[in-house]
């Protein structure tokens, strides 16, 4: 999925092109002047293209809004034949529907068994709740098939079969829903509070373990202080031996295929590290890792069904996002494209990593990128959310627009636990990644922090010497 500029008009289009021949001319695919959220395969025949739509609305004209207008961001999904023909707008008929769900975009199901349909949520109008739709991606309609109650958000399905649904509870908290059989009643398992970037959920639902109704979860069990990947059986209630867990670290994500099973766990230390289901693919992996000697981390994205072919993503301090394909026959590792081609790897600055100490006598990471320029420099501290994976992107947007200009950038991890200690081990500068969020919120104390970094005198000359050579 690329962006381009003709005649002053941006133009988003995707580029297919075959596994097996990537030298080949791809088929491209424009789609227009138009916000692309992401895109998948609904099967062999037909994308799904998640797009954002954007208009303005006028407040009502009453209270303290009269005469102001405010922007509405309506995600829509759109399904085309992989060759660009026949381009179908999901629940586009259903005019009534489309003017009150800003979120025609969530999909529930894939159904792989069933290459013309998905199964996706929107709100029905007779009920005012949210329902799942069979949706025909070949002509965008479809027909209910579960209704949610007044507070339902979110299902996830086993087989086609929607067996959990989570429903709000209030004041940030949801309510887990089960069920034995489809059609069965819908049994509360247990209230959970929904992960955003500012909180890391100790139960969280990440696949299906294969058997009927039980599923794998990543949580944190009660003499744990590590969040481990276990399976979860709602019939119980009760939590399974680890599957996957390390003393030091959280889970911070798995893989899995398009039917929810498990491939690889995959944890944070300064960069990407996973445990397979099939060991043999181990040695792989590190071998991708060793690859980019530090410069970067490697994130598994995807991996096709004879797992012979890994998508690789590779991000770092220098590195914004790199694609590449990585056959496990050849053990080549072939690259596809850049995410940000502007940003060169020279003209970006490396990443030290530093040990520092906190007020409670623990022992976490931060990450400090150092303009190339030489001299003593202003700092721009990046503290919000940690250099961990759910902020490297947005963090790594951040640095180059700051240390261009000769800013110093520290980004340090502020919350903790034993799950984000940083390892006993030394660490190669121009490290990629960071340590797991943690759960228990730690201020990094200000002594420790002079010695691992420059002191506060000579961030305050440095500021002030900027200052002096502004017009």
């Amino acid at each position: 999925m690329r962006e381009a500029r003709d005649a002053g008009k941006r133009i988003a289009f995707v580029s297919l092109v075959p596994t097996d021949n990537l030298k080949a001319t791809p088929v491209r695919i424009v789609l227009g002047d138009l916000d692309v959220g992401g895109v998948s395969w609904a099967s062999a025949e037909r994308l799904l293209v998640s797009l954002t739509l954007e208009r303005e609305q006028t407040y009502v004209p009453t209270g303290s809004h009269l005469g102001r207008d405010y922007d509405v961001r309506n995600r829509r999904m759109l399904s085309v034949g992989f060759d660009g023909r026949e381009p179908v707008m999901l629940f586009g008929e259903d005019r009534p529907l489309l003017r009150v769900d800003p979120d025609l975009a969530r999909v529930i199901d894939l159904l792989p068994d069933d290459p013309e349909h998905i199964l996706i949520r929107g709100w029905e109008l007779r009920n005012n709740t949210y329902s799942i739709y069979r949706m025909n991606v070949l002509t965008g309609r479809g027909e209910v098939v579960e209704r949610g109650g007044p507070a339902t958000y979110h299902w996830l399905s086993q087989d086609g079969a929607p067996t959990l649904r989570f429903d709000r509870a209030g004041r940030s908290t949801a309510l887990l829903l089960a069920r034995n059989a489809p059609g069965g009643e819908w049994t509360p398992i247990r209230k959970i509070r929904p992960e955003n970037e500012f909180f890391r959920s100790d139960f969280r639902v990440v696949g299906w373990t294969g058997d009927r109704g039980e599923f794998l979860v990543v949580a944190r069990a009660e003499t744990e202080a590590s969040l481990s990947l276990r399976a979860f059986d709602p019939r119980t209630r009760a939590l399974g031996p680890p599957i996957a867990s390390r003393p030091d670290r959280d889970v911070e994500d798995v893989l899995i295929d398009e039917r929810g099973r498990l491939l690889a766990t995959q944890f944070v230390a300064d960069r990407n590290e996973y445990e397979f289901t099939d060991p043999n693919l181990a040695p792989h992996f590190r071998g991708i890792d060793r690859f980019f000697q530090g410069e970067a981390s490697a994130e598994l994205v995807d991996m096709d069904d004879s797992r012979q072919r890994l998508l690789v993503r590779a991000s770092g301090p220098r590195v914004a996002n790199a694609y590449y394909l990585y056959d496990v026959n050849v053990r080549r590792l072939e690259p596809l494209g850049l995410a940000s081609p502007w940003l060169q790897f020279d003209s970006l600055a490396k990443a030290e990593a530093l040990d520092v100490k906190t007020r409670d006598g623990a022992v976490i990471r931060a990450y400090l990128t150092q303009p190339l320029a030489e001299g003593p420099r202003p700092l721009a501290v990046l503290p919000h959310g940690g250099p961990g994976v759910a902020g490297q992107d947005r963090i790594r947007r951040i640095r180059p627009g700051l240390c261009g200009p000769g800013l110093a950038c520290p980004a340090t991890q502020l919350q903790g636990g034993r799950a984000a200690m940083a390892p006993p081990s030394p660490t190669p500068a121009g490290a990629a990644g960071a340590i797991g969020c943690r759960r228990t919120s730690r201020m990094l104390s200000p002594r420790s922090w002079r010695r691992a970094a420059p002191t506060r005198a000579r961030w305050r000359s440095a500021a002030r010497a900027m200052a002096a050579t502004r017009p």
